[in-house]
């Protein structure tokens, strides 16, 4: 059906039948003064052409059921199964031959042509209304679409928050039980009771985070929309260095792979991009965070800042920020799925977590436009890498220059010498499992 071209421009009418010739002039010339066009068919041609009309007219003449198939036709075509249907008829036609023809406005072949002229000035009115209803439910549809994407980013996002609000909570409580237990030294008596105070509440905002998430499946239905991002749409972009921030992520969690026995370390080399920094830092979080969790005791965890050109853009510079481990690897036809969100590996089914953390980082890095990737890693274990252009802020891809390695007192490193987080204590507690 064709009917959202009434307002615009003429529409067409399918004209099928036998009449006299002067029925057929009294047709043409209402369909004409309704300013449509008229399609005059025969009985092999209306199979094909049905569904380019807006109305359609039987000419039934004295032999109805020749149209009986035309009609089942249009009935069963939802392009021209509500369209409006006018029957031309004799006197002589019977209820029995006309019904399968469908509902339609009947007007005697022997009418005056005033008639037929009332007869097509209403088809064309109820053209216009099935147009205007059909433009309502179309700007209705979009609406609901949108309102269905809306409350699946809503989903996507207090996903993404509850599963790093989990992590970090997870290295609050960490830090502040070592030193509650004198791991980090002694403290006085006053200190402890601070401590405590820290330990509690980081308790109960983590409950609060898992209330907040399940008032938020309790309200917001269910949708079959994916969310468009489990990162929050709202980001700062400015000029940072990338390497800072992945030695201050790094050292969140020395506490957690002192623990656990692993080594974990920075290797930087002060890259200075264009990026949310925040962002950033979530993605190394949920990389970092599943790297410990995944990596044995004994093992280790670097995390890898790299300068390359784009093999997308000639004259684009990419900053890489690539954590290898020692796990077990992500299996080569595993690599492109594990991304997806809620998808985790089979052997990693007794490891608590969601499947959420890596569709964090894809998505931060989409939204930086860049990519993911996982590399090969000689000996085994996972690598990584988060990869986004150095500089998006002009049309020619312009970098900023890369400033050598720094300690933490400004000072150049030796380009021999890797980046290491601080140290820290082996005596300190493993914290709780990652979520």
């Amino acid at each position: 059906m064709t009917a959202e071209r009434v307002n615009d421009a003429p529409f067409t009418v399918g004209i099928v039948g036998e009449a006299p010739p002067g029925v057929y002039e009294h047709v043409l010339a209402a369909v004409v003064a309704t300013g449509a066009s008229a399609d005059v068919w025969t009985e092999a041609s209306a199979l094909s052409k049905r569904g380019a009309v807006d109305a359609v007219v039987f000419l039934v003449g004295g032999a109805p059921r020749r149209l009986h198939p035309i009609a089942s036709a249009l009935d069963r075509d939802p392009r021209t199964r509500g369209v409006p249907r006018v029957h031309v008829v004799d006197a002589a036609a019977t209820a029995a031959e006309l019904a399968p023809l469908g509902p339609g406005m009947l007007v005697l072949a022997s009418a005056r042509r005033e008639v037929f002229m009332t007869a097509f000035s209403r088809v064309a009115e109820q053209i216009r209304a099935n147009a205007d209803a059909a433009r309502r439910a179309r700007s209705e549809s979009a609406e609901l679409g949108e309102l269905e994407r809306m409350l699946a980013d809503i989903q996507g996002e207090g996903a993404s928050l509850s599963h790093d609000a989990r992590v970090l909570f997870g290295v609050i409580l960490g830090y502040a039980s070592n030193m509650r237990d004198g791991f980090a030294g002694p403290i006085t008596d006053e200190q402890r009771r601070h401590v405590l105070n820290i330990v509690e509440a980081s308790h109960d905002a983590a409950a609060l985070l898992d209330r907040y998430v399940a008032a938020l499946r309790r309200v917001v239905p269910a949708t079959s929309e994916p969310p468009r991002s489990l990162v929050p749409r709202v980001d700062v972009r400015r000029e940072h260095d990338v390497g800072e921030l992945a030695r201050g992520t790094v050292a969140l969690f020395g506490g957690v792979a002192a623990a656990k026995g692993i080594r974990l370390r920075a290797e930087t080399i002060g890259v200075r991009a264009w990026c949310d920094a925040m962002q950033i830092k979530q993605a190394l979080v949920n990389l970092i965070a599943n790297a410990l969790k995944l990596t044995p005791a004994g093992g280790s965890v670097d995390v890898v800042e790299r300068i390359s050109a784009s093999p997308l853009v000639a004259a684009r510079r990419e900053v890489e920020l690539v954590v290898v481990d020692t796990g077990p690897g992500i299996p080569p036809e595993h690599r492109a799925r594990v991304f997806e969100r809620g998808v985790r590996l089979e052997r990693d089914r007794d490891t608590p977590g969601s499947g959420v953390g890596l569709t964090i980082v894809r998505d931060v890095a989409e939204m930086h436009h860049g990519r993911v990737r996982v590399d090969e890693t000689p000996g085994g274990g996972a690598s990584i890498a988060l990869v986004f252009p150095v500089n998006l802020r002009t049309r020619s891809g312009e970098s900023r220059a890369v400033s050598p390695p720094t300690s933490a007192d400004g000072a150049p490193d030796d380009p021999a010498s890797p980046r290491s987080s601080p140290p820290s204590s082996p005596r300190r507690r493993e914290l709780r499992d990652f979520e």
